[in-house]
């Protein structure tokens, strides 16, 4: 087997970034019904606060909703949170962000988006 070198990279020399993702439109229901958007749900791990952005109907440049998941200890133990939305969309995509900052601890472990069903 071959020597393998593993590089941690970002947070070197105070270097600030930030982290941004974006899921791909997500249809929840045909295209000709909107359904209710009850709540987002998340379980991370953060010493920063994290935004949470929804997107809705193929519109990407206007957000239907905006949250922000608070930090918490990095304890080890990841956070869960619930925020409500009540917003309704036929298709949505999901985008979470963070500020620049110099902290390389943010882990999510899930992301849900509750809605109602049929």
């Amino acid at each position: 087997m071959a020597d393998s070198t593993v590089y941690i990279l970002g947070g070197a020399d105070s270097e600030s970034f930030s982290v941004k993702r974006k899921t791909g439109w997500i249809p929840l229901t045909d295209m000709s019904n909107n359904t209710t958007i009850r709540r987002f749900n998340a379980r991370y791990d953060s010493s920063e606060a994290v935004s949470a952005k929804i997107y809705s109907n193929g519109d990407s440049s206007t957000t239907l909703w905006t949250g922000t998941l608070p930090s918490n200890d990095s304890s080890g133990d990841n956070k869960y949170d619930s925020i409500k939305v009540g917003r309704r969309a036929n298709s949505i995509m999901v985008e979470i962000s963070t500020s620049a900052s110099t902290a390389t601890d943010l882990e999510i472990g899930k992301i849900e988006v509750e809605i109602d069903g049929k």
